[in-house]
């Protein structure tokens, strides 16, 4: 296309130029042009081609320089404007699907903790309920919608004392279910020996004999180890010698690693059970890492507290 010539340069010597370029002749000085593309690689949408001819000069005047410096920035004043409008489509796209995701969430975790509800009122008519009753119940078609979004129920008690810790660590249930889980039944699942406390409840043949079940927390190394309830640092974080022992889940066999596992001992889960204790409301944690995952899986734990009445406790 034509060109329109810079202010500085006359029509008529313009005129000449062109004249002179497409005869060949070079008596005029015209040595170079210069251009200068700027496209997005993917959308050509700026394309700005600058050319200068200077009459009877061997070298670029100041007003060609200022020529070439304005029109360089005015190419990159719209390439930025393009960029950062795509940008805030892409933003604004991004902002959609994850107030989506983030509703579709929300409605599958409401559904869910119905059935939280339900294990509650379940207790507060039998707050003795056996180990496997309280497996049949959960595992039981009528709670299958249950475990859409999360990845088990259970019941928690609240142990506080060695003594009642003694009590619960030597109960007939708790080692019933480590005797079945260190010899691999098939209720139970048969990596369960060396998954449930990452091993700590058998010994290392897999015997049933070979330890016993016992409250644990995390170690420095990651790995499972006995809790110790009565440290300093536990005191000062918790306020006396309590546990809040998973004792009862399910589905177990994806849950075995957690059996046993204080949540007191988890700087996160202890302020949310805080909260939950303090309000009578379902609390959640901050996300956290789940002790039963085998990779770096995130999640949140649900407080639902249940009180007694006749001691609010």
């Amino acid at each position: 296309g034509v060109v329109k010539p810079p202010r500085h340069v006359p029509e008529n010597a313009w005129a000449e130029i062109r004249r002179h370029s497409k005869d060949g002749r070079s008596n005029m000085g015209v040595r170079r042009s210069a251009s200068f593309t700027l496209r997005k690689h993917l959308c050509l949408q700026s394309n700005l081609v600058v050319t200068l001819a200077m009459a009877r000069a061997r070298r670029f005047t100041w007003m060609s320089l200022l020529v070439i410096i304005g029109a360089l920035a005015w190419a990159a004043v719209r390439f930025y404007l393009m960029v950062d409008g795509e940008n805030q489509v892409s933003e604004e796209n991004f902002r959609r699907l994850a107030e989506s995701i983030a509703r579709t969430i929300q409605h599958q975790t409401t559904q869910d903790l119905v059935y939280q509800v339900l294990i509650a009122t379940m207790w507060a008519h039998e707050p003795g309920i056996s180990r496997e009753k309280f497996r049949n119940i959960v595992m039981s078609e009528a709670y299958a919608g249950g475990f859409e979004t999360s990845t088990g129920i259970s019941l928690i008690p609240r142990i506080i004392g060695a003594e009642a810790r003694a009590r619960l660590e030597n109960h007939v249930d708790s080692e019933a279910l480590r005797a079945e889980c260190c010899m691999g039944s098939k209720e139970v699942g048969a990596n369960c020996a060396g998954v449930a406390a990452t091993g700590l409840f058998c010994d290392a043949g897999g015997k049933a004999g070979g330890g016993h079940y016992q409250v644990t927390q995390f170690g420095p190394n990651g790995q499972l180890v006995p809790a110790i309830g009565n440290s300093g640092e536990y005191l000062e974080a918790v306020g006396q010698e309590e546990y809040m022992v998973v004792d009862m889940i399910e589905p177990f066999e994806s849950n075995a690693k957690v059996l046993g596992f204080n949540l007191l001992s988890s700087a996160a889960r202890l302020a949310a059970w805080r909260s939950a204790m303090a309000t009578g409301k379902k609390t959640f944690t901050r996300r956290l890492n789940l002790v039963q995952s085998s990779s770096a899986e995130f999640g949140v734990l649900v407080w639902l507290p249940l009180f007694k009445k006749a001691t609010g406790q």
